[in-house]
């Protein structure tokens, strides 16, 4: 029924100046990965950086037009952040912004996506989240938060700020725009609780 055709059964040996050029090849391949990951990964937290964050989230946000789906961002601002820093060492700030970024990626859905915005800034955008899938799902990440904070038995604790802004599937906002509604929504909630 089928033939193997074999257009020639001898191996193929490459002289020194192929297998070279291959290496090449290989090396350059690397290199653009890596320069690709550097350009839009934070390398402190391992999520995505700002860049990183508005392309995945621009991609989501055309799905979530064309397929009609409503969209969320809520804006993360770490507390008392500076005292760790300067009563700890920028060591402790570093460990914090991991242990923070760890828990945004074990809380967040894989279609969620997530970033560090800058400093102590951290950004998720959640596609198809009611109110009450947001409120369930800001206090799973508290109780993270809180188990994480146990477990790391600091003399400090990460502590954090946030707000929530959801957008209709055909906003005319930007991203950044979006961002900016969170960040407000998160100021607001901080001055009420420091009342």
């Amino acid at each position: 029924l089928g033939t193997l055709c074999l257009i020639d059964s001898k191996p193929q040996h490459l002289d020194e100046e192929e297998q070279q050029l291959l290496k090449d090849l290989g090396a350059m391949i690397e290199q653009e990965i890596r320069s690709i990951q550097l350009a839009t990964l934070d390398e402190l937290t391992l999520i995505s950086n700002r860049r990183g964050f508005l392309t995945l989230a621009d991609h989501t946000q055309k799905v979530c037009r064309r397929k009609k789906i409503p969209m969320s961002v809520i804006l993360f601002d770490l507390n008392k952040f500076k005292p760790i820093n300067d009563n700890f060492g920028h060591h402790e700030g570093d460990f914090a912004l991991k242990q923070f970024a760890e828990v945004m990626r074990s809380v967040f859905r894989e279609s969620d996506v997530i970033g560090r915005l800058g400093g102590d800034e951290f950004v998720a955008m959640l596609t198809d989240a009611d109110d009450e899938q947001i409120t369930v799902i800001l206090d799973r990440f508290k109780a993270e938060m809180d188990a994480m904070n146990k477990a790391i038995n600091k003399p400090y604790l990460i502590e954090y700020s946030s707000g929530v802004k959801s957008f209709p599937y055909d906003t005319e906002k930007s991203l950044e725009e979006m961002v900016a509604e969170a960040d407000a929504a998160m100021y607001v909630r901080k001055k009420d609780r420091l009342r």
